[in-house]
């Protein structure tokens, strides 16, 4: 197989897919978000003409679709994007500890209370972006709070009376048919027209074509550099395979299945026999029973002990198969308490 790097759709090729470091980012901050599909143009689009206006934003569409990414680039293009950007996610927390995470809480409010008491996510994002995830999943009691201090411009701790004035710039996400939930009585019909005020949907990543080759490399290059391995781009069998699954985790599940492939293979770059069986030909990849489920560390271990029992337990030759430097082989046998058998 040749072992140049592949090719993309558009002319493009891997090279140019690694991101800039953080000190040379774009200018325009929608370029650092991967997609040049037709759907993620519009959503593009759309998201640079909203970042220049202060307006509510929702982002909506199907979990694992990047929606945290499209907020973080329309807080970066926006007027308050020097300030603080603060994401809450509203479907991980317990009904109480949601409202003191959002609106802070005051001395002796509660047993337990910090000293002094805390300021919540709103205060933390004044004259920044408060990214609130999941706002689907947000408890009735809250949204009624939530609307008033968006209305109001101003927060109550809890266990106290006085305003706080905050200035924020609200963006909002959900997998969810909010208008549905409305009407269902489970979504405040006042707070969705507050946060709907303007919105873009994101599309499904099996709609997104040419763009899974460009952000297979992106996330392959990403997870070599954060495990310290050295690999190249993926092999063109490996980007045919992913080009034809249907991805029902969306960008999520891709970043999870180049991760552990580019952990998992012994050669320089991933290659088409490294992913799972269930990719490609349209087949769904279904989640593994929890107690079968492999985790990465796992997957790093089996692949150190893989390559050291085909090297004979030679440990400079073990790293250079693995792709690795040898200090980095030894760091990685410490963090997992790996042994040569019988030593």
């Amino acid at each position: 197989m040749p072992q140049g790097r592949p090719h993309l759709p558009g002319g493009a090729r891997a090279r140019d897919l690694t991101p800039p470091p953080i000190c040379e980012r774009p200018a325009d901050p929608f370029d650092e978000v991967i997609g040049d599909s037709p759907p993620m143009i519009k959503a593009k689009a759309t998201a640079r003409r909203l970042a220049g206006v202060e307006v509510p934003v929702l982002l909506t569409g199907p979990t694992g679709t990047g929606k945290e990414v499209f907020a973080r680039a329309i807080h970066r293009a926006s007027a308050v994007g020097q300030g603080a950007f603060v994401a809450v996610n509203c479907g991980a927390l317990a009904r109480d500890l949601l409202a003191t995470e959002l609106f802070g809480y005051a001395e002796g409010a509660f047993t337990g209370a910090r000293k002094g008491g805390m300021a919540g996510k709103f205060e933390a994002a004044h004259d920044g972006t408060l990214f609130l995830d999941e706002i689907g999943e947000m408890p009735a009691e809250l949204q009624a709070h939530l609307l008033r201090v968006l209305e109001q411009g101003a927060v109550v701790r809890v266990g106290e009376a006085h305003e706080r004035p905050v200035r924020v710039r609200l963006i909002a996400a959900t997998h969810r048919d909010l208008p549905a939930e409305v009407a269902a009585g489970r979504f405040r019909a006042d707070l969705y027209f507050r946060i709907a005020v303007t919105a873009i949907t994101l599309p499904p990543l099996a709609e997104r074509g040419p763009d899974i080759a460009r952000l297979a490399c992106h996330f392959a290059a990403s997870a070599a550099r954060r495990h310290g391995l050295v690999r190249h781009p993926p092999a063109d069998e490996a980007l045919a395979r992913l080009a034809t699954h249907d991805w029902p985790g969306n960008v999520r599940e891709l970043r999870n299945v180049i991760e552990q492939a580019t952990i998992l293979t012994l050669a320089d770059r991933i290659e088409a026999a490294d992913l799972p069986a269930t990719i490609g030909g349209g087949h769904v990849l279904r989640p593994q029973p929890a107690e079968t489920a492999v985790s990465l560390d796992e997957a790093e271990v089996q692949a150190i002990l893989a390559a050291a029992t085909e090297t004979g337990w030679n440990l400079a030759a073990t790293a250079r198969r693995l792709g690795i430097a040898k200090s980095t082989l030894y760091e990685k046998l410490r963090r997992h308490g790996i042994r040569r058998p019988g030593g």
